[in-house]
């Protein structure tokens, strides 16, 4: 690894923000503990401080999984920023760096105290009235968040090839998805986890306030878990961002209007439907991001060679749709696969240049959170066969550049070009790092490498965290 390459993807990951989500979704994480913290007794001010908290670590590339972990976890080796997930993400007693067998991490039910609760526990139990009013409420929802969390990364993370170690990495238990679903995510397909998380939360919504009694919203009494218990299954059980809307718009109490932090945020989920939340109007242009005009410094400029095939390949796939070509002349298919080491492509009867042309083309279609019902490009999940390209070519995305497509988040770059360790990938190895505009949950590496004088796509990776 070279050292600008770690030393630009930490002043990446510190310096600059975007949404990228991970975890339980915006739904759970701000929109459900909202709704908790003003049935516990709070006002929909200080719930609002509170669950604006909980949801800050995936709405920032300081904290955001999503973003660290693919750069500066895997890309940049660093067992601090590896530190900092665990904190945040995935909380578990075990040591970084270490073996991930070594870092299962376990739910914090209130019953027992563990690293899933220990961050919730260690803020209640803060002496009252420490520092400013929203910063003590911040800071309670921010632990929260982990807490949350210990439900949805229970497990032992799952390996990400190519670019992780297994001493460092973190994500989504195979058991519950691996690292390439966004399944582990979505409430409707964890009710028992999701109403169990929404119960621990409000357990220790009502333990601040115990020991907080100036934030009690005057002589409100906390509503008894057995009241709500049936509307948060309700919650859990909606399968789409329209039926989480319809959720929500029922609860009069806890109106849609006062989520002013992050309105849309039901938009950013992997939830089918989640394109027609907020729809932008016609001839709208999604906001850009400003940020670092160049990531690599003067000097140590990625191969131009290698350069001008990611702008090929991306314009190709993306502008202009011709994933055939791609498919027949630019992809080393067998290299891909072989990096997808331990996934079960090997039992699956499907071609191998037919999966890829689903695989680019997925990436098109708007309704993201229809992609991961149907499967998330991986071909053995049940849905995958409704992906096939005659069947999706009327859904696809058109864009009139890749800087409208793609972005690396923080920056205005499409793409981050990244080295990529020699002894995995040979000589003259490239890699480009981006993320969809349209799909704020994934990250996705492509690596490029110059084989008898021309360039190949010799693996790929998506990460959804």
């Amino acid at each position: 690894m070279k050292e600008w390459m770690v030393v630009g993807l930490v002043f990446l990951a510190f310096g600059l923000t975007a949404r990228i989500g991970n975890c339980w979704e915006a739904d759970t994480h701000y929109g459900l503990t909202k709704w908790l913290a003003v049935k516990a007794g709070f006002s929909l001010e200080d719930a609002e401080i509170i669950a604006a908290g909980a949801e800050s670590p995936d709405e920032s590339t300081v904290l955001n999984a999503g973003f660290v972990v693919p750069t500066c976890v895997c890309i940049g080796r660093s067992a601090e920023a590896s530190r900092h997930v665990q904190q945040h993400h995935f909380p578990s007693d075990g040591f970084v760096p270490s073996p991930r067998q070594e870092r299962r991490v376990v739910p914090g039910e209130p019953s027992i105290q563990n690293a899933g609760n220990r961050w919730v526990r260690q803020e209640i139990a803060l002496p009252q009235g420490q520092g400013p009013r929203n910063t003590y409420l911040n800071r309670f929802g921010q632990s929260l968040h982990s807490l949350g969390d210990s439900w949805t990364h229970q497990g032992v993370p799952d390996m990400i090839p190519l670019i992780c170690t297994e001493e460092l990495v973190w994500s989504h238990s195979e058991e519950r998805g691996g690292y390439m679903s966004h399944d582990a995510d979505l409430t409707h397909k964890n009710v028992k986890d999701a109403v169990e998380t929404a119960k621990a939360v409000y357990h220790y919504l009502g333990q601040f306030l115990k020991r907080n009694r100036q934030f009690l919203r005057g002589s409100k009494t906390p509503r008894p878990w057995a009241e709500l218990e049936e509307r948060v299954v309700r919650f859990a059980k909606a399968r789409t961002a329209l039926e989480k809307k319809e959720w929500f718009d029922a609860n009069a109490d806890v109106p849609l209007e006062s989520y002013t932090t992050y309105p849309c945020f039901l938009r950013t989920t992997s939830l089918k439907d989640h394109n027609k939340i907020c729809p932008s109007k016609p001839g709208e242009k999604e906001k850009r991001e400003s940020g670092i005009q160049d990531v690599v410094p003067p000097g140590k400029e990625l191969d131009r060679g290698a350069r001008e095939f990611f702008e090929y390949f991306l314009t190709t796939w993306i502008v202009r749709g011709e994933v055939n070509e791609l498919v027949s002349r630019s992809i080393e298919i067998s290299s891909v696969r072989r990096g997808l080491t331990g996934r079960r492509f090997e039992q699956v009867p499907v071609r191998e240049d037919a999966w890829f042309r689903t695989l680019l083309l997925m990436w098109l279609v708007p309704d993201h959170g229809l992609i991961n019902e149907s499967g998330h490009g991986l071909p053995w999940k049940r849905g995958f066969e409704t992906l096939a390209p005659e069947r999706i070519q009327n859904m696809l995305l058109k864009f009139d550049s890749i800087a409208d497509a793609i972005h690396f988040p923080g920056s205005s770059l499409p793409f981050l070009p990244i080295a990529v360790d020699e002894k995995a990938f040979g000589p003259e190895s490239y890699g480009a790092l981006f993320q969809f505009r349209h799909t704020p949950r994934d990250m996705i590496a492509l690596i490029a490498r110059r084989i008898g004088g021309e360039w190949k796509v010799v693996g790929l990776v998506w990460v959804a965290l």
